[in-house]
């Protein structure tokens, strides 16, 4: 069992100038108040906090973190408070031992409430004031994840699922790669224990029978640069079970991929060349080149990606690095701010204000998401949540300072003339350039923009509006949507009609709904929403789920091209849709093209607003298209 001396020592050798009786002080203050406690495994309490404290010594944490790490656990399972904490060794202390105490509180309470949004909410305001907390309860729940078998196998399944969904992307979203790692395969194995021993059985196997194949590999690299002034060092890493699952999830052969060569030198400069040593020694395939030197991923991961094909003719993987990058690529140690930094950025932009439904999307949308990656046409690099419009790249450089106003706005795609609301590709050369002088912030905005910066400063653009501005942009925009769903204008439906929508939405008047469609303040969709049901099935079902109905979809096409008919269905496939029916046919002359779809749904608010809507604008994204319009059969 780890120490406090042992603890220590490590704390001095990258920390000289630490406190040391401090340190201690704090261990014999935690172990006074944990007394008489035992781990479900009956092992002493303090040995839990002591693990995690020795834990943060391989991030160089400092020593604040260290003490408030020994201390985590006493204000909620002895009698002493924070303010106890506070007294004895600062405010510092204190206030990381309440963030970490209050991510458990929360998690706790949710588990006998529906507040599981709420809850969320609360969680991440508190990681987001200071880094170290998310370091302390990381680790902590990586312990935690270690020792579940001494808890009942529901528990089990709950902690476990709970680390994969929160826990796990955010170890991910901060670059702690080996953590990640850690606590998937930890996941992965109380949550499905009969593919994990499967896969680790395999993998036992597969590297028993490539035993001797590992050496010659090793051999003929170094061989290879034994001619060159070249350093390196190679490692052949076996990947974990958790890792091939979700290879074998995308269809990959893992007895052919179930290891990877890492190559490490001194030097970004030596990576090139070594990778020019790999490419003469074996034969390179070129479409599975990557240089993330050049262009780092979004979490700051360094590396030349290359395959090769090795002895015996079998595909090799090689990944070569400085030592550094390799350090950081498992363990990210010291820790990185820098990633901090752009997760605690994501979060200030979220609305804290918003409801709970919203805010969870936000959350998904810009925490737990994948980036897209691009440039300027200076060659910067920008990266924003995969799915983001121009729209949002502009509001982002607007926060930035670096453009003023949406007037006189136009932008080029990869030197193209392109529209504000085109999704932004991998690698695309974005530049704003003048473009129509009356152009003004408008609700369609919000229907493409996906960041919640962007949504705010729309809202807050349209806010300003002049009353009678707002009512004519929200009437614009609410017929727009209308005559996508095949709806007639709201004033062709009957005024008993609109009064009922206009009661369920909580809304004063016709010039009121106007109006906060035209300032952002209500979502559009949930007023088409109302009058689509109230149209079609003559009832009004605002909110009730309803059994699956059949959808029309009728995509408009304004110019032949090939590929038209696959490009759709592509989209269709991103979105995880069945389609019952299609039709499709050639363009008339001078008449634009029709392709006619029918999908099954059950068709809620939810779905209504987060599927059907943003397939329809991605529809839209689709080279030619010029409409898509839709009906319930």
């Amino acid at each position: 069992m780890v120490n406090i001396e042992t603890i220590i020592e490590k704390v001095r050798n990258y920390n000289s100038q630490s406190n040391a009786p401090r340190i201690k002080s704090a261990y014999k203050f935690a172990e006074r108040a944990h007394d008489g406690q035992l781990r479900k495994s009956g092992e002493p309490y303090i040995t839990h906090p002591l693990c995690i404290a020795n834990a943060l010594t391989e991030y160089k944490a400092d020593e604040d973190t260290i003490i408030a790490a020994l201390l985590h656990d006493v204000p909620e399972d002895t009698g002493y408070d924070l303010k106890t904490i506070e007294k004895k060794f600062g405010g510092n202390v204190a206030f990381l031992v309440d963030g970490v105490t209050k991510v458990r509180k929360e998690f706790k309470k949710a588990a006998s409430s529906a507040q599981k949004t709420e809850t969320l909410r609360k969680i991440i305001s508190s990681i987001a004031k200071d880094q170290r907390v998310l370091l302390i309860k990381l680790l902590d729940r990586l312990h935690n994840m270690r020792t579940l078998i001494h808890i009942p196998p529901d528990k089990q399944h709950k902690i476990a699922r709970e680390t994969l969904d929160f826990y796990v992307p955010l170890a991910k979203s901060i670059s702690l790669w080996e953590l990640k790692t850690d606590l998937e395969n930890l996941c992965f194995m109380n949550l499905r224990p009969s593919q994990y021993f499967y896969y680790q059985k395999l993998l036992n196997s597969l590297a028993h029978d490539y035993r001797e194949y590992f050496p010659d590999i090793e051999e003929s690299i170094y061989r290879a640069f034994s001619s060159t002034n070249i350093p390196v060092k190679v490692y052949i890493v076996v990947l974990t079970p958790y890792e091939i699952h979700e290879l074998k999830k995308k269809g990959v052969d893992i007895k052919k991929h179930f290891f990877q060569i890492v190559i490490c030198t001194d030097s970004e400069e030596h990576c090139y060349s070594a990778l020019g040593v790999v490419h003469m020694l074996w034969k390179p395939v070129l479409k599975y080149f990557n240089d993330f030197i050049a262009v780092p991923k979004e979490n700051h991961y360094q590396a030349l990606h290359t395959s090769v094909i090795g002895i015996k003719g079998h595909l090799l993987m090689v990944l070569i690095q400085t030592m550094a990058m390799n350090r950081y690529s498992r363990k990210s140690a010291p820790f990185d701010f820098n990633s901090v930094y752009d997760l605690k950025t994501s979060l200030g932009h979220l609305d804290e204000k918003g409801s709970s439904e919203s805010y969870l999307k936000s959350v998904a949308d810009e925490v737990f998401c994948r980036y897209v990656h691009f440039f300027d046409n200076e060659g910067n690099r920008y990266k924003l949540p995969q799915g983001s419009s121009i729209i949002d790249f502009f509001f982002y450089l607007q926060e930035q300072q670096k453009i003023v106003s949406v007037g006189a706005i136009g932008a080029l795609v990869n030197d193209r003339e392109s529209p504000l609301k085109q999704i932004i590709q991998k690698d695309d050369v974005i530049e704003f350039t003048a473009g129509n002088r009356d152009q003004k912030v408008t609700p369609f905005f919000l229907r493409y923009a996906k960041t919640s910066l962007a949504k705010r400063s729309i809202k807050k653009a349209l806010s300003a509006q002049k009353l009678k501005d707002a009512v004519s942009a929200g009437k614009k925009v609410l017929e727009s949507e209308l005559k996508r769903w095949g709806l007639p204008m709201l004033s062709e439906f009957p005024a008993g009609t609109v009064a009922s929508v206009i009661k369920v939405l909580d809304l004063d008047s016709e010039i009121d709904l106007y109006e906060k469609a035209g300032r952002g303040k209500i979502d559009v969709s949930r007023v088409v929403y109302s009058l689509f049901f109230h149209y079609s099935r003559n009832k009004l079902q605002c909110f009730s789920t309803l059994k699956k109905q059949f959808i029309m979809m009728r995509i408009i096409n304004n110019r032949n091209r090939v590929g038209f008919v696959k490009d759709i269905l592509y989209t269709f496939q991103k979105f995880n849709f069945s389609i019952h029916e299609i039709k499709g046919y050639s363009p008339q002359i001078a008449k634009p093209g029709i392709v006619e779809l029918k999908i099954r749904e059950s068709l809620t608010l939810a779905t209504f607003r987060d599927i059907i809507l943003p397939l329809c604008n991605a529809l839209e994204q689709v080279d030619s298209v010029a409409s898509v319009q839709l009906k319930l059969t």
